[in-house]
């Protein structure tokens, strides 16, 4: 219940932003991330499509995808995330609840065959990179499937808080960059 009111109040502040402060954030953050793909040398960027008042991934996509760095989106199916290479934006089409995700024909990415880092969504996270994400545990089973992989959360800083509440099956990023501060 805690999470839950927590992430209602956070997710207002995150709705209430103005464009400006958005956009703002949204370009520090494009940057910080570009320059962690770059420092890790990564081949390939697993990432959620931005929706609704997230912190806008699209022009992260393109820049890797223009920069020779293969991305992939997730799709859900079942209970998992599974993640698709896409060549572009187009290969995007709504999905579940309304998110874009990777089309039909998009290739699946085969585990342990890429030097990658996972993007993954979240409503809350703090400064020890715990994360509240929206109540489906989609990227926590991930995260715990796949260890190895480096993990980063993007936030506008109104969703930073001092701790968050931890359940057994929640996985901390190695990393969560907003607008203002990267915590690792």
């Amino acid at each position: 219940m805690i999470k839950a009111k927590l992430r209602k109040k956070i997710l207002k502040l995150r709705d209430e932003l103005s464009s400006h402060d958005r956009e703002t954030e949204d370009a520090l953050i494009h940057d910080a991330v570009m320059n962690v793909i770059r420092d890790r040398a990564v081949d390939t960027v697993l990432i959620y499509v931005s929706f609704r008042t997230e912190v806008d991934t699209h022009g992260i996509i393109d820049t890797c995808i223009n920069s020779g760095i293969r991305v992939a989106v997730p799709r859900v199916e079942q209970r998992e995330i599974v993640f698709y290479y896409i060549d572009s934006q187009s290969d995007l089409e709504r999905g579940y609840m309304g998110i874009p995700e990777p089309t039909e024909g998009c290739v699946p990415v085969s585990a342990g065959s890429c030097s990658s880092l996972i993007i993954a969504p979240g409503s809350v996270f703090d400064r020890n990179g715990n994360r509240i994400g929206y109540g489906g545990g989609y990227y926590d089973r991930f995260i715990s499937r796949n260890p190895d992989i480096y993990s980063i959360g993007l936030a506008y800083s109104c969703q930073i808080v001092d701790s968050i509440p931890e359940d057994e099956w929640d996985r901390p990023l190695d990393m969560v960059i907003t607008g203002e501060a990267i915590y690792q």
